[in-house]
């Protein structure tokens, strides 16, 4: 059997079993805030759903690009610095500590402050709460770079522009790539919240607004689909992370 056959296989049987189980009790057993596994299906299939969900994705799908690509940079961009310059990581780590402590709801009401409920607050507390770890892993990553290639590249007094581009990033592109790997179930946790706490559009607010309304088939319905969605980022980004760390080997490109 193909090895990627054999991969699905292996990670569609417990999620097949579980919908089974569930389908199976929640006929048996309902209630108007769970409904059963057949109607949540039928609202999924609804043509209002349908109607509704692509401009929520939509909404949702930009505002987390966006912050997921401003986290990407900032914290690649100052992770080289800090992770280059000791002195400077050393100065800034109590920063770095207190800020990466603040969970992104706490930034929540700053943001409205500043921002206002636009998506530019959405954006903004996804990539204050995507930044941290791609910025620590890049840091650990410039750090860990041997000795050995250091003092080679030195001997070749190569431009910083080359050591860059064909040493740096590619020596700490493991790290860099974990790092984008947890951010982006942070991210899409985050605009979620913040789609819940202020906004008139997305999959969080189409959520809520389902349970305010108790439209509950409407709200398993909008929680499925994010999982999905989330599910499927996740399965295309491993197949960005296994091209991009190609090149150390298939013990890396694997995990």
């Amino acid at each position: 059997m193909p090895r990627p056959l054999r991969t699905a296989i292996t990670e569609l049987t417990l999620p097949a079993v579980l919908i089974a189980a569930w389908w199976v009790i929640s006929e048996w057993r309902s209630s108007l805030y769970v409904p059963s596994l057949s109607t949540i299906v039928a609202t999924l299939t609804s043509s209002s759903f349908l109607h509704a969900m692509p401009g929520a994705l939509a909404s949702s799908g930009r505002n987390f690009a966006l912050g997921m690509a401003i986290a990407l940079v900032a914290g690649v961009a100052v992770g080289l610095v800090l992770g280059s310059v000791p002195l400077l990581y050393a100065a800034c780590y109590p920063l770095l500590e207190l800020w990466r402590a603040v969970p992104a709801v706490a930034v929540l009401p700053l943001a409205m402050l500043f921002f206002g409920l636009g998506d530019s607050m959405k954006v903004v507390v996804i990539a204050f709460a995507a930044v941290w770890p791609i910025l620590l892993n890049t840091i650990d990553g410039v750090g860990g770079i041997e000795p050995t290639v250091r003092a080679t590249v030195a001997s070749y007094h190569l431009r910083r522009r080359d050591t860059l581009l064909r040493v740096v990033l590619p020596a700490i592109s493991p790290q860099v790539v974990a790092g984008v790997r947890t951010s982006l179930s942070i991210g899409i946790a985050v605009i979620v919240i913040s789609e819940m706490a202020g906004s008139t559009d997305g999959i969080g607010y189409f959520i809520l607004e389902s349970q305010r309304t108790y439209s509950f088939p409407e709200m398993w319905a909008g929680a499925i689909v994010l999982g999905l969605v989330g599910y499927l980022v996740n399965l295309g980004f491993r197949a960005v992370e296994k091209a991009i760390l190609s090149s150390h080997g298939p013990s890396v490109a694997g995990q």
